[in-house]
């Protein structure tokens, strides 16, 4: 019986090692995702900026129609761009989503080494080391937004050998 029961958790332990994987996967994909909008809401206020700044220098003040609306309209999205920034919190959220991959990363790798090595503990050494693992693992989730967008993409990069342990098969 117990030894069918550390079987039963070292396949768990796959199983949430692998949970881990794609969950911290999509969560540098989310972090990337998230600094190229910042990097792009940047880009769009320097360069209507410019535009709006060459108007100014060419004193075209006295156009009309399509040229003075969207004098207008730049200058909107000028001074608008900082508040999106700020109110998405682009930047802050990017960081917040690498600590928490890197959270997910550490607990794979404690679900790697109870697999490989935890069903030489005693019992219930071992099965309360995987509840204290399923415990931090709830904790992370409840802290995880939702990383369905790119979980085809984390699937592709994971299935192309993008995050092999290269170290642990050398080992074997």
């Amino acid at each position: 019986m117990t030894q069918e029961s550390k079987l039963a958790i070292k396949k768990e332990c796959e199983r949430q090692e692998e949970s881990c994987l794609y969950t911290s996967t999509c969560l540098y994909l989310l972090s990337r995702n998230n600094r190229r909008l910042g990097n792009i809401v940047t880009v769009v206020q320097i360069v209507a900026g410019v535009l709006i700044t060459t108007k100014q220098l060419e004193k075209s003040w006295n156009a009309t129609g399509i040229t003075w609306y969207s004098f207008i309209g730049l200058s909107v999205l000028v001074t608008c761009m900082p508040l999106i920034n700020k109110h998405f919190r682009l930047s802050e959220l990017s960081h917040e989503l690498l600590i928490l991959a890197g959270k997910f990363k550490n607990l794979q790798d404690d679900f790697r080494r109870l697999k490989e090595i935890g069903s030489t503990y005693e019992y219930k050494d071992y099965k309360k080391d995987y509840e204290l693992a399923l415990k931090e693992l709830k904790s992370l989730k409840s802290q995880c937004p939702e990383t369905s967008s790119v979980y085809n993409e984390a699937d592709k990069q994971i299935k192309s050998g993008k995050y092999t342990f290269t170290t642990d098969e050398i080992a074997e």
